[in-house]
This record gives structure tokens, C-alpha cells and sequence, in this order.
């Protein structure tokens, strides 16, 4: 499917039924301009048209909607662009109203889902064409200054099974969102070590060597390159006692390495006269393997959750970050850390762009870029969440389109969970169906599965 596929519910944060006395109890149907002829015939049996068939009077498709047939069945989708549209539900209104000329009578809406900014809608409907009874869905959508609208709509008996292939047919006409409009500038590293390109409103805070940090707007900032000395318990007993020295922690794989060294870099800032941030280990999301960048080391991709200061001001971050670890001797051993953050409430929609100025980083290692693809790929929630920020799921639509499938067909899969054994019941009681039959029980031995969870 598309990536087009699921922006149609994509952004379906809160679902509200749309109730079919408001779709469908308007004034009379209206048809404006002069519309395209289209003579339909032979619809009903998909077959050559008849005599009777051509006698009948022409429908007259209303101003700009185009026609798509279904190749491979009785299907039909017809779609309109409306410049200026700035409700989904007046637009359906009135293009229920248009199509009414087209169809024996008004659509009727049966029922539907919108959401809450009334951008978007999905509404089953029921219609006739020449006497044969049709369903189907309307779909709406607002985005870039118009509104699409289109009805897929075949036979009552046939439309589930053509469904999807005539929603994709559909889907690929659909305008896409704005995209994010980022302004990029290449920036230099002040010391001359490097490159890197930042969008608008980002700042280097620090380089030394190809190492940089970079803050941003609602608290987003990137830690690239950055390597320290860790000195082991051992390495840090003199001849008259423990010596100060900013990190101090027995060698660790690169999980452990983050969780101990967190809170001492409050002593690190001191030492280095920054301005002190605490930071503490609040949790591990998960992590994958990479390869090793230190000789002799270990290295690891993790995405993990932090506490970035103290008190009233303290917010709790995200982070994906490439650790490395390795083992100089036994007094000492080398910390390597790249790191891309942000505040958990922003993190999700801005990974991209972080990641973008990550792999902008020009002293970053060629093969970069792609071991970070290699690790979302590996780590299932950081690369949901890099999907989910570029593309909304096609799983969405999926699971849309069978929900409808069940409410058109009236029924949901019940499971003996004990033989295995299933059945169908009727939608509108399969809950209480089941109820009752657990109860007779004593015990949860039936479920409902929806068609979406099969």
C-alpha cells in the first residue's frame, strides 16, 4: 500500500460516530454546470450493454468529479477536488446533495468517523444505480487549501471483496500534507574541525576536534562525537589515597557505562567550569548491536529516557544515542558517546530532523548513516517512531477497512479458546453473547476477535 494508504485516517487522534441524521437530512440535491455523460448499462452483471439498457436516460456526473473503473471487477470510485473546502462535513453534505442527480436517489449515509479538527471523514453508504443495490464508503479529506472527496462504491454483494483494491485505486489520488518546512543552513564547526547542517533557530554550543554540541528549539540538542577518559576504581588510588578525577567507574558495556556516568558528569561541568545540569538514568527503552568503533571495545545504539535538571525546571528527555566502550588498561577506559535529544512530549515528531542533522555531521564516519538505519531497523520502538514522524502507519487504514468489513457483513469471529472451534455472531450482541456463555462457564473460555485481529 501507498504512503498515501494511511494518511486518510492518519490523523484520526479522537474518533467521533458521526451520526447519519446530520450527513443525510439536507435540502433538495443540487447539480452544477455542465457535468460528463456517463451511460451506464450493463453495470448489474459487469456485462455488455443491453437495448433496454441504452434507452435509459444518461447520469450526469456533477462539475469535476473524473471516474476510476475497477479493473478487475464492477467497482467504480468517483473523485473531485474542492479548492477552498475548510469542513469535511459540509463537503460531504453538499457532495451528497450533487450526487443525487447521479444515482437513482440521495446516498444514504449509514453511518461513519471523523476527526476531531473536521478534516477528515470515513462514512459507509448505500445507494442505487439503475435499480441495483450498491454500498460503499465516502471518503473526505482537507489538506493544502482543498478538499478531496471521493465514493468507492460495487455491488452490495461484491463491495467487501473489492473494497481495499478500490480504497488503494483511491488513496492514490489523495493530496499529501504539507510537508515540514525546514530552513537548512551548513554551518562550520568554530574550530574549524568540521561541518555540520542545522535548521534555523539551532546553535553550536561547543567544538573541539570534530566534537560538537548543538541546542535547538523546545529543548532539542545533539552530542556528537564526544569521548572521555574513565578511570577505574583501581586507577584512581595514589600513594596517599583516592585522586580526584572527573569519571571514575569500572569498565561496563556500553548500558551500564550510560547509567553510572549520568550523574557524574555534574562533577565533569564543574571541573570544566560549565554550567552544572544534573542528569539522572530514569529507564532502557532497548538497544541493538553495533559495530565496534573502539579496538577491542563494545558498542551499542540505545534509546533510553533521562532526568535533565533539578526541581521545578527538571523535564524529562528522550534519547537515541551510539555508545562505545573499550578497555585502555587497568587503571583506565575510554567512554564514546553521540547522542540526539529532546523533551519525551517532543521527541517522536522530531526525531527526524535530529537524525537529519546527525548524519550531516561531515567528521562522522562515512558508514554512519547506515548503521544507524541498520539499528532502527533492529530496535522495533525507535523505528516506529521514525515511521510514525515521516509516514503514519499503513497498519491504520488496514485495521479501518476491517472494521467497516465487519460492520457491512454484520457479524464478529467468537472462540472456543478451549477446542480451538469458531464461530460468528451477530455484531450488535456478540458482547453480550459472550458475556452470557462465560458466565454459564464459570470462566473466560469464549472471546470476541475482531476481523482486524485475525
Amino acid at each position: 500500500m501507498s504512503k498515501q494508504s494511511s494518511m486518510l485516517m492518519g490523523i484520526l487522534l479522537g474518533i467521533i460516530l458521526v451520526g447519519s441524521m446530520l450527513l443525510y437530512n439536507e435540502s433538495n440535491p443540487q447539480v452544477a454546470g455542465e457535468p460528463d455523460v456517463w451511460v451506464a448499462s450493463g453495470f448489474e452483471a459487469g456485462q455488455a450493454p443491453s437495448s433496454a439498457a441504452k434507452a435509459r436516460r444518461p447520469r450526469r456526473l456533477p462539475q469535476g468529479f473524473q471516474t476510476i473503473d475497477d479493473g478487475k471487477g464492477t467497482g467504480r470510485i468517483l473523485i473531485a477536488d474542492r479548492p477552498g473546502a475548510r469542513s469535511a462535513t459540509a463537503l460531504l453534505r453538499e457532495t451528497l446533495n450533487e450526487l443525487a442527480a447521479y444515482f437513482d436517489a440521495r446516498p444514504r449515509v449509514t453511518g461513519g468517523f471523523m476527526d476531531q479538527q473536521d478534516r477528515e471523514i470515513q462514512a459507509a453508504i448505500e445507494a442505487r444505480f439503475q435499480g441495483t443495490a450498491l454500498r460503499g464508503l465516502a471518503l473526505v479529506r482537507l489538506a493544502n487549501g482543498k478538499g478531496t472527496v471521493g465514493f468507492i462504491y460495487d455491488r452490495a454483494g461484491t463491495f467487501l471483496h473489492s473494497m481495499r483494491r478500490l480504497t488503494e485505486a483511491f488513496e492514490r489520488r489523495l493530496p499529501q500534507p504539507p510537508a515540514r518546512q525546514v530552513a537548512w543552513q551548513t554551518v562550520p564547526l568554530p574550530d574549524g574541525s568540521g561541518s555540520m547542517r542545522l535548521p534555523r533557530g539551532w546553535r553550536i554550543t561547543g567544538a573541539y576536534q570534530g566534537m560538537v554540541d548543538a541546542q535547538g528549539p523546545d529543548g532539542m540538542a545533539v552530542s556528537l562525537g564526544a569521548a572521555f577518559q574513565v578511570f577505574t576504581p583501581a586507577g584512581v588510588q595514589g600513594p596517599f589515597g583516592p585522586m580526584q578525577y572527573p569519571l571514575v567507574a569500572p569498565y561496563s558495556d556500553p548500558v551500564t557505562a550510560v547509567r553510572v556516568l549520568l550523574p557524574q558528569f555534574v562533577r565533569f561541568q564543574r571541573m570544566m567550569g560549565q554550567p552544572v545540569v544534573p542528569m539522572r538514568w530514569v529507564r532502557l527503552i532497548e538497544q541493538a548491536p553495533a559495530p565496534g568503533m573502539l579496538p577491542g571495545g563494545q558498542s551499542a545504539f540505545l534509546h533510553y529516557e533521562m532526568d535533565v535538571g533539578a526541581g521545578p525546571e527538571m523535564r524529562r528527555y528522550q534519547c537515541l544515542s551510539l555508545i562505545g566502550t573499550a578497555p585502555v588498561s587497568y587503571q583506565s577506559w575510554m567512554y564514546y558517546i553521540s547522542s540526539v535529544a529532546a523533551p519525551k512530549e517532543v521527541f517522536k515528531r522530531n526525531l527526524p530532523l535530529l537524525l537529519e542533522i546527525w548524519q550531516s555531521w561531515k567528521v562522522s564516519d562515512r558508514v554512519l548513516k547506515q548503521r544507524l538505519q541498520n539499528a532502527l531497523q533492529s530496535m522495533g520502538e525507535a523505528h516506529r517512531i521514525y515511521r510514525q514522524a515521516t509516514q503514519n502507519a499503513e497498519r491504520v487504514m488496514e485495521r479501518a477497512l476491517d472494521d467497516w468489513a465487519e460492520v457491512m457483513r454484520g457479524s464478529r469471529t467468537v472462540e472456543d479458546t478451549l477446542t480451538g472451534e469458531r464461530g460468528q455472531a451477530d455484531l450488535g450482541w456478540v458482547n453480550r453473547i459472550v458475556e452470557k456463555m462465560n458466565e454459564r462457564e464459570g470462566w473466560n473460555r469464549y472471546r470476541a476477535i475482531p476481523l482486524r485481529d485475525l
